[in-house]
């Protein structure tokens, strides 16, 4: 069972659920500072907040703490607040998406709105997300198409391109998540050079023309692994253990 919530209210329940693996959780603070908080949600509960998150980031992984990018939130000095604040609270999984009525362009009722800005903030903050090893949800749907190609586009020109660093980019994980890591890289212009599966052997040995490799054709130290599957943490350490040292975990949706 999922469950959203404010986390104004720390609850038991919810500890308990989450303890015993029956829940999972979603809270959007949208925010890292107290100020940016406070003008988004209109309460001065952005502390209570941080502080229920780190509590249940103790006893289970499965905390998605929820950024909702807008204008109000998108400075660097908020993002990067934000990514210390997950840091500092033990935060495994983050959601980042776009305002969808300001994506959408919809501006007859809201005073935020979403433009360059943004997408240059949601590509960095991806980056950033997954620099610093926490699993990044970059949470597409809702937007139009065309905005879709340039969010992707802009997290491949300022993130993935930063991350490579020289090297290429493979996949890990031809599930269904892992086709549409392909499918939407691909489509907003990224090169990927293979994909590695350890169960799953594909029809042709290709998807969408990027071929299934084996662990050998991959650089230990040059080279970008993106990790799509759900069981992540089972793969993370696999790779760990044979060395890889540019691992990922993204999921696109």
């Amino acid at each position: 069972m999922t469950i959203s919530t404010s986390g104004i209210l720390f609850s038991e329940y919810i500890l308990q659920g989450l303890k015993q693996g029956v829940y999972s959780i979603h809270i959007s603070p949208d925010a890292g500072t107290e100020e940016t908080y406070y003008k988004i949600k209109g309460q001065r509960a952005y502390k209570r907040v941080w502080k229920n998150i780190g509590e249940y980031c103790k006893f289970s992984d499965s905390v998605f703490v929820r950024y909702i990018l807008s204008s109000m939130n998108s400075s660097k000095e908020e993002v990067d607040a934000f990514v210390n604040m997950c840091m500092k609270n033990h935060v495994k999984n983050v959601v980042i998406s776009a305002e969808h009525e300001a994506a959408r362009g919809i501006n007859d009722r809201i005073y935020w709105s979403y433009g360059e800005d943004e997408y240059k903030a949601n590509a960095y903050m991806v980056k950033e997300c997954m620099k610093y090893g926490l699993a990044t949800h970059m949470y597409l749907a809702g937007m139009s198409e065309k905005n879709e190609k340039r969010v992707l586009k802009q997290f491949l020109d300022d993130g993935i391109n930063e991350l490579v660093d020289n090297g290429k980019l493979f996949i890990f994980g031809i599930g269904e998540r892992g086709k549409q890591l392909i499918k939407q890289l691909k489509t907003a212009g990224g090169t990927i050079s293979g994909f590695i599966d350890n169960y799953v052997k594909a029809e042709n040995n290709e998807y969408c023309g990027v071929p299934q490799v084996e662990y050998s054709d991959i650089d230990k130290e040059r080279d970008m692994i993106l990790i799509s599957p759900v069981n992540y943490k089972e793969i993370e350490k696999i790779l760990n253990d044979l060395g890889y040292q540019n691992i990922y975990k993204l999921y696109l949706d």
